[in-house]
């Protein structure tokens, strides 16, 4: 058999009466604090992007460009997601605050009218009537304004397309103009035409991210305008090619000409040598 001794040691009344008054005091102390993580996510994502955004300023390439562009499209797109999860959370949030739908709706609309008592208008509460209206208020502005920050990320992640496509307008209009040039001092239909070629592939890339930008701000009669230019613009271009061959035709045509006439103009003058 194994015997244990042990003895227990009951506290005082004394230390007893301590022992609580320190833990009523702790709880006396302790107060609760509510924090946001969903706005701290929000400001956080919306600093990330204006990093980005401001690398942008010392890219001066165009594929170096596009990729800063794509990115913050991206970026936003997360964005936009993460206010439609807050605008419904918030909501939640301020459906879940007891109070009557009569003063719910005070908060969403307000109160005003001419023959409405000014007591209504502006009312007075008890302590805690007050703090759920304030409660409520808060998670219900908070929904509304995770909404219309979503409108607004969603026009710019618009505007980042709109600069992403101008910049392929941009690129390819600088390349029309070089092959404009190029082709102005060619000679020969067939070095003309061949930069008239590249034209049209430059043209249709131009005109392909013109009606692209039409598109994001669904304007249809812009882009029925744009297909209609880019049409007229490609038939100039083979009639321009047509042009080449038929003044190159000529211009042989004038130098045959013109040596036969040198020709028998030396053939005269043998023929009268010879008299």
């Amino acid at each position: 058999d194994i015997n244990v001794d042990y003895k227990v040691s009951l506290p005082t009344s004394n230390q007893t009466s301590k022992s609580n008054s320190s833990n009523s005091d702790t709880t006396k102390k302790e107060t609760k604090e509510t924090i946001d993580w969903i706005e701290r996510a929000l400001e956080r994502k919306k600093s990330k992007i204006d990093i980005v955004q401001a690398k942008f300023e010392n890219l001066f390439t165009v594929k170096k460009k596009n990729n800063n562009l794509q990115k913050q499209i991206n970026m936003t797109n997360k964005l936009i997601k993460m206010y439609e999860t807050a605008e419904k959370k918030y909501a939640k949030k301020a459906s879940n605050v007891d109070l009557k739908d009569s003063l719910k709706k005070a908060v969403q609309e307000g109160r005003i009218g001419k023959k409405t008592k000014l007591s209504t208008l502006i009312a007075t509460y008890g302590e805690k009537k007050a703090q759920k209206i304030q409660k409520y208020q808060e998670y219900y502005d908070l929904s509304k304004e995770a909404k219309q920050n979503k409108i607004t990320a969603k026009t710019e992640k618009r505007n980042k397309q709109e600069e992403q496509y101008q910049l392929y307008v941009d690129e390819a209009e600088a390349k029309i103009a070089r092959s404009n040039a190029k082709k102005d001092i060619a000679v020969g239909y067939e070095k003309q035409n061949k930069y008239l070629k590249n034209q049209k592939k430059f043209l249709e890339d131009s005109y392909k991210y013109q009606i692209e930008i039409a598109k994001l701000t669904k304007d249809k009669v812009k882009q029925a305008q744009l297909e209609a230019e880019l049409e007229k613009e490609l038939r100039a271009l083979e009639v321009e090619k047509f042009e080449n061959i038929e003044t190159d035709f000529d211009n042989q045509i004038s130098l045959i000409e013109a040596e036969s006439s040198s020709l028998e103009a030396q053939m005269s003058l043998i023929e009268a040598k010879g008299d």
